[in-house]
């Protein structure tokens, strides 16, 4: 994979994810995919984590489509329907994960609310 811009998908409904549309664009260079596992990928509207369990919600995914908008990209079909970004949850503690470039250069003025709703959440 290379430097790319791909298609998003964002649940409108999280805090993290206001004032996003429902189907938008991010820019991908040498950034992460995550695949949950287990009961957490069963459940990723989790209900709060108590001290010792961790509970995730992923509020930015990338559709189960062909996802590239502009650049080149070898291997998307591996990313497809997987999340891009989310918020993990252990104890009073939160911590958002972002999978793609939220800020680079002019080019994530699409995604920099994702980073100022980060920065308030």
């Amino acid at each position: 994979m290379a430097c790319e811009l791909l298609k998003a998908e964002f649940t409108t409904d999280h805090p993290l994810a206001s004032g996003m549309p429902e189907r938008g664009m991010i820019f991908f260079s040498r950034g992460s995919v995550f695949e949950l596992e287990g009961e957490e990928a069963e459940e990723e509207d989790a209900e709060a984590a108590s001290d010792d369990e961790i509970s995730v919600e992923i509020f930015a995914t990338y559709p189960d489509e062909p996802l590239l908008l502009s650049g080149w990209m070898i291997g998307d079909e591996r990313i497809r329907g997987k999340a891009a970004a989310l918020v993990a949850s252990y104890g009073e503690g939160k911590i958002v994960v972002f999978g793609f470039n939220v800020h680079n250069r002019a080019q994530a003025r699409s995604t920099m609310k994702l980073l100022f709703n980060a920065l308030l959440f």
